[in-house]
């Protein structure tokens, strides 16, 4: 199997200050008032770092679309903006290794 080599950008993302409400989620709720504190816990968590991803999906398309990154160009190939959640962090990440002599990830200076 053929192993590719390439680069990537990448931005690592810590919400700091979520300590307490992680040391809450222990195990999975048994009752109600278990259940209501699990999913205030959640939305303290989990809940931060998914509106924080949806927050960049809705600007990163924005961004494009009012740029007209790739209507202007001869690419068919737009940028798969990858993500990756654990804990209280978020990882953004995307391949700007080159296809065919195209960078799928564009800027304008």
């Amino acid at each position: 199997m053929e192993k590719i080599i390439g680069n990537y950008v990448l931005a690592f993302i810590d919400v700091l200050g979520q300590q307490t409400a992680l040391k809450k989620i222990k195990q999975l709720p048994t009752d109600e008032n278990e259940k209501s504190q699990f999913i205030e816990s959640l939305r303290q968590t989990y809940g931060v770092i998914e509106n924080l991803k949806n927050d960049f999906i809705k600007n990163y398309s924005a961004y494009n679309k009012a740029h007209d990154f790739y209507s202007s160009l001869r690419v068919t190939l737009q940028p798969e903006v990858k993500f990756c959640r654990f804990s209280d962090s978020l990882i953004i990440y995307h391949s700007i290794m080159s296809l065919e002599n195209k960078l799928p990830m564009l800027t304008r200076p």
